[in-house]
């Protein structure tokens, strides 16, 4: 997916968005978290590095708002329950 954020769609705050994934798409925050920081990780970015979120979790650098991951990416637990 090569793609940026659009200016018209909404960004929440990571918290927000894990709760949606946990309610909606029963991910568990843990899990959510975890591939956060892996998606950080394999873009080579700090761990401070301040991201965009859409609410079905994709996740995009807010610098150029480009597409970098998505929380949803394995399912449910994708071997991290």
């Amino acid at each position: 997916m090569d793609e940026s954020l659009p200016s018209h769609v909404a960004t929440y705050p990571i918290d927000h968005v894990y709760k949606h994934l946990e309610k909606y798409h029963g991910i568990a925050t843990h899990v959510s978290s975890n591939r956060l920081h892996r998606i950080k990780e394999e873009n080579g970015l700090a761990a401070d590095f301040d991201l965009l979120f859409d609410i079905t979790g994709n996740v995009f650098r807010s610098d150029d708002r480009t597409y970098i991951g998505s929380l949803t990416s394995g399912g449910k637990t994708g071997g991290e329950g």
